[in-house]
């Protein structure tokens, strides 16, 4: 699997290790994509509402995003979100790259296993990083300029210099760090998802591929 680790390397903007936000984008995405076929084998809707929910909440706990948002602490909402999840995609903190492969591996075999060629694996992705840089970039830009005393300075150039009104342009400054985050956590959300698609579709059409190869020759 050091050929998927090296892609998907290649698409974490070049980073070189995992974090945990990341971590938890792909193996959001890798879920959707295992539920799906579960669905497809089965016959059976899964309901994905509850699991959807408790994943945002995740992600708006996360120590960057949680001062904008009135969610439960970290720890508290990781043990909700793993409780919804199948019992075979669990996941523990650290090692993040480790648990990645061993989970897209499980998600390609079981796709493999179906037989269905994808209508993904050629599509290019590349140009989602732009509108997911660009919306964190945003954040964390706003999210580190708005500092009490910048706000204070800032105020205090356009004539509030009550600690109401410095509190009530903090809340507006909050306001729009809150949107960003928002926008921020969708953005990624959605691009590390179709990483996941893309590539799960890309390794089980070559699995799928090489087990027709492997059957005509016999």
């Amino acid at each position: 699997m050091q050929n998927l680790i090296d892609d998907l390397h290649n698409k974490l903007l070049c980073a070189n290790s995992i974090g945990e936000e990341e971590f938890l984008a792909l193996h959001y995405g890798i879920t959707l994509n295992y539920l799906r076929n579960r669905d497809k084998q089965t016959g059976v809707k899964t309901d994905i509402t509850e699991f959807e929910e408790k994943f945002d909440k995740v992600m708006k706990s996360l120590p960057k995003y949680a001062k904008y948002f009135d969610v439960s602490s970290h720890p508290e909402c990781v043990d909700e979100y793993r409780k919804a999840l199948p019992e075979e995609l669990n996941f523990s903190s650290g090692g993040y790259a480790t648990q990645v492969s061993a989970l897209m591996d499980m998600a390609i075999g079981y796709q493999a296993e179906l037989g269905d060629y994808s209508h993904n694996s050629g599509v290019n992705i590349d140009n989602d990083r732009t509108n997911y840089t660009n919306s964190v970039i945003d954040f964390e830009t706003a999210s580190a300029k708005f500092t009490p005393e910048f706000i204070k300075q800032v105020a205090g150039q356009m004539g509030i210099t009550s600690p109401e009104g410095i509190a009530a342009y903090q809340k507006k400054t909050d306001l729009l760090c809150k949107n960003m985050a928002e926008n921020a956590i969708k953005d990624k959300t959605s691009y590390y998802t179709r990483v996941a698609d893309y590539l799960i579709d890309f390794y089980a059409d070559n699995e799928i591929a090489k087990r027709e190869e492997e059957e005509s020759s016999i």
